[in-house]
């Protein structure tokens, strides 16, 4: 599961839902995709709603936080042989 900031809490539930969801879809015993579809949904709307009215600090802690690509992830996506010259 992802790490989730401060004010992204209320997506925590839906995300935990989510997963049990899945896991139950996946393991073949019932059909869960119309909650999955629900769930995905319901977290993109909550999502959207989180995001629209964000603080300057939660744009920095955003910015910050660990689960974001580094500079090296980028370069690796993009080129197979790299070689840092100084």
């Amino acid at each position: 599961m992802a790490v989730l900031l401060d004010f992204e809490k209320p997506l925590e539930e839906l995300l935990e839902q989510l997963e049990k969801a899945q896991e139950t879809h996946e393991k073949g015993k019932v059909d869960m995709s119309d909650t999955i579809s629900q769930l995905t949904k319901k977290i993109n709307n909550e999502k959207k709603e989180l995001y629209s009215n964000l603080t300057g600090w939660q744009k920095v802690q955003i910015s910050r936080h660990q689960d974001r690509p580094y500079t090296l992830d980028y370069i690796n996506a993009i080129t197979k042989n790299f070689i840092e010259l100084h």
